[in-house]
C-alpha cells in the first residue's frame, strides 16, 4: 500500500469512527439528562452522591488494570499493519490471562472493602444497605474484565466504531430499563442491579463479535511470546501502572474530598454538573481517540516531518473545538441547571468557572496524549501522573479546608497544568526532537484568551434577568453570536487555522478520489 493510500485509509477509518461517535454520544447524552432527572425525582441527591462515590471507589480499584489497555493497543499496531496473525494470537492469549487475574484482584479487594464503604460518607446513617449496594456495583465492573480485553484488538484495528455502537446502544437500552424500573419501584438496589446485567452483557457481546471478526482467535496453535516481546510489553506495563495509579487518583480525589470536606449533598450537586461536563468530555475523548489507531499507524510508517505537520493541524483543531465548547458551557450551564432542576440545584459562579477551566485544560491534553500513547512513550514520563496526584491531593486538601469546593478545583487546575507541561516536553523531545518552549507559550496565551472570552460572554449573558426559558434562549443566542464574532476576528488569518483548512481540503479531496474510483469500478 502506497503512502497516499495509507493516508486515505487512515482518514476514512478516523472519520467513520468519529461520525459513529457523534451520533451515538448525542443520543446517549440526551438520555443521560432524562436518567438524571428521573433519578433525582424518584430517589434523592444523597443517592446521587452515593452513586458518584461508588464510581470513584471502583475507579481506584481499577488501578489493578495497570494501564494494560494502552500497552495492548501499542503492542498490536505493528502486527496488525503487517497482518502477523500468529503474533496477534500470542499477544491476545497473554492479555487474556492478565485480564483474568486483574478481574479477580478487583473482585477480591472490593469484597473485603465492602463492609467499610460507608466510612466514606459524612451522613451514612441516612442511607441503609450501603455495603450491599456497593457489592452489586462492584460485580457490575469486576466481571467485565473477563471479556473486555478483546475490545482493544477491535480498536487497534481502526474499527472502534464497532465497540462504540455496541457500548452506546447497550447503554441506551440500560438507561431506558433503569428509568422504567426506578419510576415503578423507587429502589436504588434495582437501579444498580440493572447496571450490573447490562454492563456485563455488552462486554460478552463484544467478545463474541471479536471472535467473528477475527476467527483466528479461536485457534489453539498459539506460540508463546518471545522473551524480547514479553520484556517490551512488561516494561510498558510497569510505566503505565504508574500512569494509571496517578490518573485514577486524580479522577477520584475531587469527589472524595468534596464528600469528606464539604458534604454528600454538594457532591450530588456537582454530580449534576458532571452529567454535562462528562458528556462533553466523553464525546471529545471518543472523537479524538477515534484517531488513536490511525495516529499509531502513521507514527509507525511516516517520517518525523509528516508526523509534526499532522500534529500541528490536529492540535489547533483540538484547541479551537475545546475552547469554543468551554466558553459556551460556562455561559450556558447555569441557565441549563435552573431550567432543568431549579435554582436550588446550582453551584456558585466561581465554582462553575473553575469546573470549566479544568475541562478546557484536560481537553487540550487529548491530542498531545494521542501522539504520546501512539508512539509508546510510556516510560519517558512514568512518574508524571504520580506527581500530578500528589500535587492535586495536597493543594486541593489545603485549599479545600480553607475555602471549600473552589479550593478543591484550584488544586485540580494546578495539577493538570503541571502534567500537561511534562507531556508536551516528552512528546516534543522524543517525537519531533525540537524545543517545546514556543508551544507552551502558545498554550498559555490560548488558556488566558479562552478564560477572558468565557468571563466576558458569561457577563453579557447574565445582564438579562427574566424567566428561565427566555433567559436560556437569550443566553444561547448571545453566546453563539459573540463566539462566532470573537473567534472569527481572532483566528481567520491565523497560520495554524489556515493549515487546518488546508488539511480539511485534502481530506475532502481524498474522499472525492475514493468516490470517483468507486464509481469507475
Amino acid at each position: 500500500m502506497g503512502k497516499e493510500e495509507r493516508n486515505e485509509a487512515r482518514v476514512l477509518n478516523s472519520v467513520r469512527n468519529m461520525a459513529t461517535s457523534a451520533v451515538l454520544q448525542t443520543v446517549l447524552g440526551i438520555l443521560a439528562f432524562v436518567d438524571r432527572t428521573i433519578f433525582i425525582r424518584c430517589l434523592s441527591l444523597e443517592y446521587l452522591g452515593l452513586n458518584s462515590l461508588f464510581s470513584n471507589i471502583l475507579n481506584v480499584l481499577s488501578m489493578a488494570e495497570l494501564g494494560m489497555s494502552s500497552a495492548i493497543a501499542f503492542a498490536l499496531y505493528k502486527p496488525i499493519a503487517e497482518k502477523n496473525y500468529d503474533l496477534i494470537k500470542s499477544y491476545m492469549v497473554f492479555f487474556k490471562k492478565a485480564y483474568q487475574v486483574i478481574g479477580t484482584v478487583i473482585l477480591v479487594i472490593g469484597i473485603f472493602l465492602s463492609p467499610f464503604v460507608d466510612r466514606f460518607l459524612s451522613n451514612e446513617q441516612e442511607i441503609e444497605h450501603v455495603p450491599v449496594y456497593f457489592l452489586i456495583y462492584l460485580f457490575g465492573v469486576g466481571l467485565t474484565y473477563f471479556y473486555s480485553y478483546k475490545q482493544i484488538l477491535i480498536e487497534a484495528d481502526q474499527k472502534k466504531y464497532i465497540n462504540q455502537v455496541v457500548i452506546c446502544l447497550g447503554s441506551i437500552l440500560r438507561i431506558l430499563v433503569q428509568l422504567a424500573a426506578v419510576s415503578i419501584t423507587r429502589d436504588y438496589g434495582v437501579y444498580i442491579f440493572i447496571y450490573l446485567v447490562f454492563n456485563v452483557g455488552k462486554n460478552v457481546i463484544l467478545a463474541i463479535w471479536a471472535n467473528k471478526l477475527y476467527p483466528f482467535l479461536k485457534e489453539r496453535n498459539v506460540k508463546k511470546l518471545e522473551q524480547k516481546e514479553k520484556k517490551d510489553i512488561t516494561r510498558n506495563i510497569k510505566a503505565l501502572s504508574l500512569h494509571k495509579f496517578g490518573e485514577v487518583a486524580i479522577g477520584s480525589i475531587d469527589s472524595l474530598l468534596i464528600s469528606a470536606l464539604v458534604d454528600l449533598r454538594t457532591l450530588g450537586l456537582y454530580a449534576n454538573y458532571q452529567i454535562i461536563t462528562n458528556a462533553l468530555r466523553s464525546a471529545m475523548r471518543v472523537f479524538y481517540s477515534s484517531m488513536g489507531a490511525s495516529i499509531g499507524n502513521m507514527c509507525a510508517t511516516e517520517d518525523r516531518k509528516q508526523i509534526y505537520t499532522s500534529f500541528v493541524s490536529l492540535d489547533f483543531a483540538n484547541y479551537f473545538i475545546s475552547s469554543v465548547i468551554t466558553v459556551l458551557m460556562f455561559s450556558l450551564i447555569q441557565s441549563v441547571m435552573v431550567l432543568w432542576l431549579g435554582p436550588a440545584f446550582t453551584l456558585k459562579s466561581s465554582t462553575v468557572l473553575l469546573i470549566s477551566l479544568v475541562f478546557f485544560i484536560e481537553s487540550n491534553r487529548y491530542m498531545v496524549l494521542n501522539f504520546h500513547d501512539a508512539c509508546g512513550l510510556f516510560w519517558a514520563d512514568k512518574y508524571k501522573r504520580i506527581l500530578e496526584a500528589v500535587i492535586n491531593l495536597i493543594v486541593s486538601y489545603i485549599l479545600g479546608r480553607k475555602i471549600g469546593i473552589d479550593g478543591i478545583f484550584i488544586g485540580t487546575v494546578v495539577c493538570n497544568l503541571v502534567g500537561f507541561m511534562i507531556e508536551v516536553n516528552v512528546v516534543f523531545k522524543n517525537i519531533f526532537m525540537i524545543s517545546p518552549i514556543r508551544f507552551l507559550f502558545k498554550y498559555f496565551v490560548r488558556t488566558v484568551t479562552t478564560t477572558l472570552i468565557a468571563v466576558f460572554i458569561y457577563f453579557v449573558c447574565s445582564l438579562y434577568k427574566g424567566s428561565a426559558i427566555v433567559s436560556m434562549l437569550y443566553s444561547i443566542v448571545a453566546s453563539i453570536i459573540l463566539v462566532a464574532l470573537i473567534y472569527y476576528l481572532l483566528y481567520h488569518r491565523n497560520k495554524d487555522f489556515l493549515l487546518v483548512k488546508k488539511s480539511l481540503k485534502a481530506i475532502v479531496g481524498s474522499f472525492r478520489k475514493r468516490i470517483g474510483r468507486a464509481e469507475k469500478g
